[in-house]
């Protein structure tokens, strides 16, 4: 059984959001990306999740959950990440530029964080809305050992298209 963390309408601004330690006053994109299969989810700082959406401004279905163990929900999202996840204290879920933040209440551990996605490519032609037709489910779980960033599942030209410009980039950097 899941414990629910934030369920509501959550407003993005150039696709993004966030999972941040409290107090913490943000972090570079390409940081959160680097050396990540996912182009979705950036997990390359500990405590620290960059999240990517389909519509650039304004509100999205966006739900968080706890889990005890690995849930298995994966058949209703057309596009589906996993990253290590760690916490260390208190952490939000925070829009662009922190204009709201949402504590969640996450104890201190070792996580397993599932970012899965619906609609991304409607939500970019939408562009800007309210309500984007897209919606986001962030599930964490306790695990022992972390393992690397995968990419379970992706149905959709929005998430291709990220998958593939955090390793376009890298490439770049790397020479």
């Amino acid at each position: 059984m899941a414990t629910i963390l934030f369920n509501s309408i959550l407003h993005v601004h150039y696709g993004q959001a966030y999972v941040l330690p409290k107090a913490s006053h943000g972090f570079s994109i390409e940081a959160a990306f680097l050396g990540q299969e996912n182009g979705l989810c950036g997990a390359s700082i500990p405590e620290y999740l960059f999240l990517i959406t389909g519509l650039h401004t304004g509100g999205v279905q966006f739900r968080v959950e706890l889990h005890d163990h690995l849930p298995s929900d994966l058949d209703d999202w057309a596009d589906v990440v996993e990253v290590p996840f760690s916490v260390c204290g208190p952490v939000n879920l925070e829009e662009w530029a922190a204009q709201a933040v949402y504590p969640l209440e996450l104890p201190k551990g070792q996580y397993r964080a599932r970012y899965s996605a619906n609609e991304m490519d409607a939500g970019k032609e939408v562009d800007t809305a309210t309500k984007g037709p897209d919606s986001y489910l962030l599930q964490f779980w306790p695990v022992d050992m972390q393992t690397r960033d995968t990419v379970i599942k992706q149905t959709s030209k929005q998430a291709e298209y990220w998958h593939q410009a955090w390793k376009r980039l890298e490439k770049r950097t790397n020479g």
